[in-house]
């Protein structure tokens, strides 16, 4: 990132893995020539999500998320986030980002305030 200068906050300098995004973003925009900015919106916060994501960012987010070798040790909800993903993809994406919290709280992990924020305004929508 600091290559290519692309902008990083403490929290992604701390935990390097949280970079996968932008850096994607990056790649997909300079290798591939993509310029769709949903598009490219889509990988770079396709870990974190983001205060009013698209359809796009949503689906992206959430396939990340539900991918078929993450297991249920680790998210104690996933089979059930998986079923609401084709009913409801709002809920889904509310209860992955409270299960990405929960987790990172239990294991004394940092949170990356774009993810805390996308959490707020779904709990908003959800939690009324």
């Amino acid at each position: 990132c600091d290559a290519n200068k692309l902008p990083v906050t403490e929290v992604e300098r701390r935990n390097g893995f949280l970079l996968h995004g932008k850096l994607g973003a990056f790649y997909a925009r300079t290798k591939y020539f993509i310029t769709d900015e949903e598009i490219l919106s889509a990988i770079s916060y396709h870990t974190t999500g983001r205060p009013g994501m698209t359809d796009l960012e949503k689906v992206v987010f959430l396939a990340d998320y539900l991918e078929p070798f993450r297991t249920q040790p680790t998210e104690p909800e996933l089979n059930e986030i998986r079923r609401i993903a084709f009913e409801d993809v709002d809920k889904a994406v509310y209860l992955a980002l409270k299960n990405t919290l929960r987790y990172l709280a239990s294991t004394g992990q940092e949170t990356d305030m774009t993810t805390a924020e996308t959490f707020q305004e779904y709990q908003v929508k959800f939690e009324q």
